[in-house]
């Protein structure tokens, strides 16, 4: 059984086998994600995806289930990201009623998945970065090159809710930064969030947080991923939350 092998089966087939060998399949994941190849840890992490959501279909709603089965519906790769303003904030929801879907700003409305399109959360990315400007616009946003999380913000605190439940309770934001080593850029004028590498494998994504628990968000229910931290973020400052997994979505 291989990384390959596993991603080449259809939705079907992937069910029969991590029905007959979830061990092996588990075993199989968590060996390609510690590769030092770029394809491999990318096909892992689709693959891994897959495996969260199709191993939880006895959860989503029957007609979703028929979907799948008649093709309605499609297991898709999923990244959904939101960006917000912390200038001069000590806290922060990233996730709230009042988001509208906008290109280059934010893909969830009103911080919910559209209608029928149950999502299997595997991991979370956050990343910092600081613009030229405060407000959450296009051109400001466009203009920030994202990275590492600061020490400011990795002093602080998260909590993840879905499906009017709280599915990660106030954990450290420490864990954003966590697999890699930091590098002060001399010269740098804000050299607290300086680069960060990943230790001995260039290719996995900073600010990445891999879930031991996937989660199951149903559809049309609130999201939230709230932060809070100690000391006021610098000025013209941004998180962005990335949202990593797989959903069904029809074609």
């Amino acid at each position: 059984m291989t990384i390959s092998g596993l991603a080449g089966l259809s939705d079907e087939e992937l069910i029969g086998v991590i029905r007959r060998n979830p061990a092996q399949v588990k075993k199989v994941l968590k060996s390609a994600q510690k590769s030092t190849n770029a394809a491999t840890t990318a096909a892992a992490t689709a693959t891994a995806s897959r495996v969260e959501f199709l191993a939880r279909t006895n959860q989503i709603d029957p007609r979703i289930q028929k979907g799948l089965q008649n093709q309605e519906l499609q297991l898709v790769d999923t990244y959904l990201s939101v960006a917000k303003s912390i200038s001069g904030l000590t806290m922060i929801d990233m996730l709230k009623d009042s988001d509208v879907k906008t290109i280059g700003v934010c893909m969830l409305n009103g911080g919910k998945l559209e209608k029928d399109e149950v999502f299997t959360l595997t991991g979370l990315r956050l990343l910092y970065g600081v613009g030229a400007g405060a407000a959450e616009t296009v051109a400001n946003l466009s203009a920030v090159n994202f990275g590492m999380i600061s020490s400011i913000i990795a002093g602080g605190e998260f909590e993840f809710k879905a499906n009017g439940k709280t599915l990660i309770p106030w954990c450290s934001l420490e864990i954003f930064k966590t697999h890699f080593i930091k590098e002060v850029v001399e010269g740098d004028v804000a050299p607290d969030y300086a680069y960060g590498f990943a230790l001995g494998n260039a290719s996995k994504d900073f600010g990445m947080l891999r879930l031991e628990n996937p989660k199951m968000i149903e559809s049309q229910k609130a999201i939230e991923f709230n932060v809070r931290y100690g000391a006021a973020a610098p000025e013209n400052a941004f998180l962005k939350l990335i949202l990593v997994g797989s959903r069904a979505y029809k074609h």
